[in-house]
């Protein structure tokens, strides 16, 4: 059980478009609609990387066959397709300058 409720978190983190931006940003506009035509900065990361990011991990945690396998290849797919109409995306750092 507490492995279906970690995917589930993980795919609702995903689609939470106001974790993608600085607080302060937060709640004004849907920032994860608004990615394919605005990319924000914040702090070490773009929305775009931290999006990127995001498919990746929920594309993993998925992947195991439970209820939410289907979303396993979603987010893969999604992953996949930003990563080649953004080859310039780099992975999120993994240390803060």
């Amino acid at each position: 059980m507490r492995q279906a409720n970690s995917t589930t978190w993980c795919a609702g983190w995903l689609l939470r478009g106001d974790a993608l931006v600085e607080r302060a940003l937060r709640r004004s506009v849907d920032h994860l609609a608004e990615i394919p035509r605005r990319d924000r900065t914040w702090g070490t990361a773009t929305a775009r990387q931290r999006l990127v990011h995001r498919l990746g991990v929920v594309s993993a945690m998925t992947a195991d066959g439970t209820a939410l396998a289907g979303v396993s290849g979603l987010t893969a797919a999604m992953r996949r397709r930003m990563l080649a109409r953004r080859p310039d995306l780099r992975p999120v750092p993994t240390r803060r300058p």
